[in-house]
């Protein structure tokens, strides 16, 4: 793979120290089955298709500084990055193995291309093995490390199917506001919150945060805020989002609304695309002056910015 800026894997980020020294993949196995024959050569071969596409990261866990205790690895508190030392990289990743799924993002080094970042891979993956060495005869901790990912499963919630840019009337931008689009969630089943996404259209620049609110009140009322994501750079196509803690499992017959914020001036930034103005499974609101370094506000009251039908391309995604 060509070079990359930054990898991360879930809440890990492997670029605060050093980049992977080698990232394979994506790659798929074939499964074929012989089916043997009695008294006779050979045997009958039977096609099976493949498993989920994998990739595997090969590296090193070391302090950049190559100083004792520098930082070898970050990892995502809330809506913000703790740095870790090399010990402390080694352990979260070896307890992040079984954690499930976890957003796998490799960005490009052609960041400047069009004003926005360039992924060569955005999705969800699991651990499937992970083997961690010691490095003698250093003065600081050195883990080598190989991790295999396999691309999980996952289902999602919400809307994704629009297609012309989303406008607010005279506000088609998302500076300066928090936008929540209302979904009810009649075909939840218990599904954990991993992630949240949404769709740029197009993008020339900035960058956006999402938020996830659970309904504690009448539909488009009042909307208390469970969790929201740290910034990152926005991609053409589907930008997902990494949450840590997860601390919600979705509910049958409960309101969520899937929040979106961003910090460009005008709608020059991005484009989001729209849900026909005429759908009714949801509700989107609006709140004015908020400053987007501080976050989504708590709770989310539409008041008089409350418009039915107004969707943007947001999901929630479930392991």
């Amino acid at each position: 793979m060509p070079a990359v800026n930054n990898v991360a894997f879930g809440p890990f980020v492997f670029s605060s120290g050093y980049n992977p020294t080698h990232i394979g993949g994506p790659q798929r196995d074939t499964h074929l089955v012989e089916h043997q024959i009695p008294g006779l050569e050979g045997s009958i071969v039977e096609y099976l298709g493949s498993p989920q596409s994998r990739y595997q990261l090969k590296g090193f866990l070391a302090p950049n500084t190559e100083v004792f205790n520098g930082t070898a690895g970050a990892v995502l508190s809330g809506t913000s990055y703790v740095a870790l030392n090399a010990d402390d990289s080694l352990a979260f990743l070896t307890g992040l193995r079984g954690s499930g799924a976890n957003l796998l993002r490799i960005e490009s080094t052609s960041t400047n291309y069009s004003g926005y970042p360039v992924l060569y891979e955005q999705d969800f993956f699991y651990i499937e093995k992970a083997t961690f060495g010691f490095e003698a005869g250093r003065s600081y901790p050195y883990y080598p490390y190989s991790i295999d990912c396999r691309r999980a499963s996952t289902r999602t919630f919400g809307q994704s199917s629009g297609t012309t840019q989303f406008s607010l009337g005279s506000r088609a931008y998302f500076s300066g506001y928090a936008a929540a689009f209302t979904w009810r969630s009649g075909f939840y089943q218990g599904g954990l919150v991993i992630g949240l996404g949404f769709y740029a259209r197009t993008v020339a620049s900035g960058s956006a945060r999402m938020a996830i609110y659970n309904m504690s009140g009448p539909q488009g009322t009042t909307q208390g805020l469970v969790a929201q994501t740290a910034s990152q750079p926005v991609a053409s196509g589907w930008n997902y989002f990494a949450i840590r803690p997860v601390l919600l499992t979705m509910n049958s017959g409960n309101f969520y609304s899937i929040g979106l914020m961003s910090n460009i001036g005008s709608d020059s930034g991005f484009t989001v695309n729209n849900i026909d103005a005429g759908a009714t499974s949801g509700t989107a609101s609006y709140v004015s002056g908020v400053i987007y370094n501080s976050g989504f506000p708590d709770p989310l009251t539409a008041g008089n910015s409350l418009v039915s039908g107004i969707q943007f391309n947001g999901v929630i995604v479930t392991a």
